[in-house]
Formats: structure tokens, C-alpha cells, sequence
């Protein structure tokens, strides 16, 4: 039952009780008219009956009374019981997302856009973001907090993504005044740029130091140490996948890329317009690339099969490749078939003009 109804019932029943008092006042004082005029005897005789029916009535109406406003009561517990449960329930949702809400607050404070991919850090393991010239020990532990953790992952920043980093950073412009995508992009196409080869080889020591902003003259010659990109080709956003960072030309003397298993003279030239000259840019393909590049050779699963990127990472590493060991057994074999020359000594064979001793 709701309050105003109840209410209602509360006041109807003290009306009663007050129109059972009225009655027996009524009643009372029409007796004593009576008796005055000379029917008192009888007057006085119904005049107990009269009160005692008033009095059950207001008895009664006072019990409606008290059970009303015992309902009341009730039901304003559990309406405050309720106002109290929704309230908190209001509360826990508000607070089940401040981490998101201060994030958001954060990531709108900054100008540009956060970059994309830091949810989930890409494939692989991490790189050593220290080899790109500008990021030290605490930058880098400041990219892996947004889950930046690969070179691809700079690569691949817009402009706008450049910014916001820079902000967050608390250093607006240095992502771009120290080309970080561009130093990026090269590292993930296994090309070393100056920095990267002197920190591996010890020539320079990151340190705290390494955190510190370059001057406008080392940013300026950073810069133009670098090898020039490959420029974008038509068509390039239809092959599924992400197409592998090229240089314009070749960083010295290009290696024979026929060198690697399921690459001729048709595919290396391809390779080329992509500015893939060297086998450590192939090496350092990733899935995504592979995916890409076999679209664009209109040779899928070819990469894969024959496994361009194992191959191009022995190749990188001054190894023979399996191709090339076979190649050169299949040629000293067709010499040794040939007499041309001796066989070896371990091969269970005896040495051409040997005297074997007698049995």
C-alpha cells in the first residue's frame, strides 16, 4: 500500500473517532433535555447504551488508526532501505571505472592521439628501443608503460601520434626534431643506422644521459645521416598485410638476393623497386610483412615454403645457405664423376693413383 494511501485511511479513521465523540456528547446532552421536560427516567436509562456504542466505535477507529500508521512505518523503513541500496549501487558503478575515466581524462589533456596498438604490445619480442638515437633508460621505460615496446610500433606512427607522445613525454616536437619514426622505420627493416652500431659495439654507453634532448645541430645532422626511404608505389594499400620499410638505394654494394631459395632474376628486380637491396632487410620481415610482399609477387605462401626470411638471416650472418651447400655438393660431384678431380680421402673411395696394400 502506498504512504498517501495510508495516510488517507489514518485521517478517515480519526474522523470517525472524532464523529463517536461528537455522538456521545449528542447523546448526553439530548438526555438531560429530556429529563428537564419531564422524560428524564427514560433519558437516563438509554443514555448508558448510547456511550457504551460510542465508545467501541472510537475504540475501533483508533485500532484502524494505529495499524495505519504501523503500515506507514513500515513502508518508510523500506523505502530508506531502498533510497540507501540505490544509492550505493550508484556509487560502486561510478567507481568501478575511475582508472578508464582518469585515463581518458589524461589521454584528452594531451593534443593529437594516443597511439594505436599500445593495448596490446605487437608479436614477437621487444626491441631494444635504446638504439634509436634520443631514447635512454628512462624514455624507453616510458614507451613500454604505453606498450610501445617494438621498433614497428614507432614506424608506424602518424604525425598526430608523434605529438601526442611528445606531449606525454613532457617534451612537445622531439619525436619529430629526432626523427624516431624514421630511425625506427630502418631498425625494423634490419637496417643499422650510426647510433645503433656504435651502441653495439660499445662505442657509446646509454646511460641517463642518453634521455637528454639533442641540440638543434645534432638533431639536424641525425637527420641527414640517414638513409633516404623508399617511396610508396601504386596500389600499395590493396595487398593484405604491412609492407616492409625499403631504402631508395642500397647502403653499399646490394647483396645477390638469387642467393635465397624461390628468388631469380624476376623477383630480385621486384625486390628491388621495393627497395629491399640486402638480406638483413629481409630477415627482419615479420608475418604481417611476408603477408605482403607474397601478395605483391602474386606468389602466396611461396615466402613461407621456402623460407625466404631463415635463409636471408644466415645469409646476414655470413652463413651458407642450404641451396648453396647443395649446389656446391652437386658440383663436386658431377667434377668427381667427370674424373676431374680426386675424391676426398673420408669418403670410403681411394685417392686417384693410390697403390692400395695387398689384402
Amino acid at each position: 500500500m502506498k504512504a498517501a494511501d495510508q495516510l488517507r485511511l489514518a485521517a478517515v479513521a480519526r474522523t470517525v473517532a472524532a464523529n463517536a465523540a461528537a455522538n456521545t456528547a449528542e447523546v448526553s446532552n439530548a438526555a438531560v433535555s429530556k429529563a428537564a421536560t419531564g422524560n428524564a427516567a427514560d433519558e437516563v436509562n438509554a443514555r448508558p447504551a448510547a456511550e457504551t456504542r460510542a465508545a467501541e466505535e472510537a475504540r475501533l477507529a483508533a485500532a484502524v488508526s494505529a495499524v495505519q500508521l504501523q503500515h506507514l512505518a513500515v513502508e518508510a523503513k523500506a523505502d530508506q532501505k531502498a533510497r540507501v541500496a540505490g544509492a550505493a549501487a550508484r556509487a560502486a558503478e561510478h567507481m568501478e571505472q575511475p582508472v578508464a575515466a582518469a585515463a581518458t581524462r589524461a589521454d584528452a589533456s594531451h593534443p593529437g592521439r594516443k597511439p594505436r596498438g599500445t593495448e596490446a604490445p605487437g608479436e614477437g619480442a621487444a626491441d631494444d628501443l635504446k638504439l634509436i638515437k634520443g631514447i635512454g633508460p628512462r624514455n624507453e621505460k616510458a614507451c613500454n608503460a604505453l606498450g610501445i615496446t617494438q621498433f614497428r610500433q614507432i614506424a608506424d606512427w602518424t604525425p598526430d601520434e608523434a605529438i601526442w607522445v611528445g606531449h606525454e613525454l613532457a617534451f612537445p616536437g622531439r619525436v619529430e626534431r629526432e626523427h624516431w619514426i624514421a630511425q625506427a622505420r630502418l631498425l625494423a627493416a634490419g637496417v643499422e643506422t650510426e647510433h645503433s652500431r656504435a651502441v653495439k659495439s660499445g662505442a657509446i654507453t646509454i646511460d641517463d644521459q642518453a634521455d637528454e634532448p639533442l641540440d638543434p645541430a645534432t638533431a639536424e645532422m641525425l637527420g641527414e645521416s640517414l638513409p633516404e626511404q623508399a617511396a610508396p608505389i601504386d596500389g600499395e594499400r590493396k595487398h593484405p598485410g604491412r609492407r616492409p620499410p625499403g631504402l631508395a638505394t642500397a647502403l653499399r654494394k646490394p647483396d645477390d638476393l638469387k642467393r635465397i631459395r624461390g628468388i631469380g632474376p624476376r623477383n630480385a628486380g621486384r625486390l628491388h623497386e621495393l627497395g629491399i637491396w640486402h638480406f638483413a632487410q629481409v630477415a627482419a620481415w615479420t608475418d604481417e610483412n611476408v603477408k605482403w610482399v607474397g601478395s605483391y609477387l602474386a606468389s602466396s605462401g611461396r615466402i613461407q615454403r621456402d623460407n625466404w626470411v631463415a635463409q636471408a638471416r644466415e645469409l646476414a650472418a655470413g652463413q651458407e645457405t642450404d641451396k648453396e651447400i647443395d649446389k656446391e655438393n652437386n658440383k663436386a660431384s658431377s667434377r668427381r664423376a667427370a674424373g676431374k678431380v680426386a675424391a676426398p680421402k673420408d669418403d670410403g673411395l681411394p685417392e686417384e693413383g693410390s697403390v692400395q696394400p695387398p689384402e
